[in-house]
């Protein structure tokens, strides 16, 4: 375990492999924290020197204090010191899962990083720009196919709406959300044996304050965000929340783009970590 300051922020990160073999940054999702990642670190700590934080307000990372310090630029700023410390003289590779991919499109998109990423895997989880303009584009249209498979996404976004409630969403964690998290991801989500994280119910509330600070601005006000890094986009099949909708015209920001598909659901880096490690080995071979 290290801690990297960023800001007023102290940022946990998890090391493993050889650090002169290429850099491999893992960033979670909503709720978990860097520990999600085991699986898949084992697997590609034979060929990379793989990274793995804990994402502001999560795991054994400090907590801002204010909503509006979870926004994307502070983030992108966190993801900025963990490539200083270990990866400061050549470019990384990145991967994202769920909200940790969110929150590194905006790094990937971003000019004051432009040399320092490599190439971007994103698992479940688009760019809020884009979305942003896709969703003008369908209203705009009125063409009732379209109509449709917006409806469609917007009811698989159904959490999106009730993490916004100023009191209840939060206090699900403090009744005990946490302590069943793990019986949930298996009921829901055929993970077995996730293992108790003992920050739950710390990533569970503070991890709301990404969606509050950042989903209404930017799916309000989009910004034009090209990729300057080839970017592969993983899709599970079976995921219920993030389709396929999410990424249509994605070409349109991103000039190299590589898209794959499996067959799982969310949480494929916990059911499914050999084969998304030979998907993330392949891409970054290629690239």
């Amino acid at each position: 375990m290290h801690y990297v300051r960023s800001g007023k922020i102290k940022l946990a990160c998890r090391t493993w492999g050889d650090s002169n073999n290429p850099v491999v940054v893992l960033v979670h999702g909503y709720p978990d924290s860097s520990r999600v990642w085991l699986p898949l670190a084992k697997l590609l700590a034979d060929k990379f020197f793989v990274v793995a934080y804990d994402v502001r307000g999560c795991g054994y990372s400090s907590a801002p204090r204010f909503i509006w310090d979870y926004r994307l630029e502070n983030l992108e700023a966190d993801l900025q010191r963990v490539l200083d410390e270990f990866s400061p003289n050549r470019a990384a590779h990145i991967v994202g899962h769920d909200w940790g991919s969110i929150q590194s499109w905006e790094s990937v998109t971003s000019p004051r990083l432009a040399e320092r990423i490599a190439s971007f895997t994103s698992i479940s989880g688009p760019c809020l720009d884009h979305v942003g303009y896709r969703t003008r584009e369908q209203l705009s249209l009125r063409d009732p196919n379209a109509l449709k498979d917006f409806g469609n996404q917007a009811l698989r976004s159904w959490y999106i709406g009730f993490f916004h409630l100023p009191v209840l969403a939060p206090l699900l964690w403090q009744l005990g959300l946490d302590k069943y998290w793990p019986q949930l991801l298996e009921r829901l989500e055929g993970v077995a044996h996730a293992g108790v994280d003992p920050n739950q119910r710390k990533e569970g509330k503070n991890g709301i304050n990404l969606y509050r600070a950042n989903i209404l601005p930017r799916l309000c006000a989009p910004r034009e965000r090209y990729a300057h890094a080839p970017v592969q986009i993983i899709l599970p099949t079976g995921d219920p929340y993030v389709t396929e909708e999410l990424y249509r015209g994605v070409e349109r920001w991103v000039p190299e783009l590589h898209y794959q598909k499996i067959d799982a659901g969310h949480w494929v880096l916990l059911t499914h970590p050999e084969a998304l490690a030979k998907l993330i080995t392949g891409f970054i071979d290629r690239t």
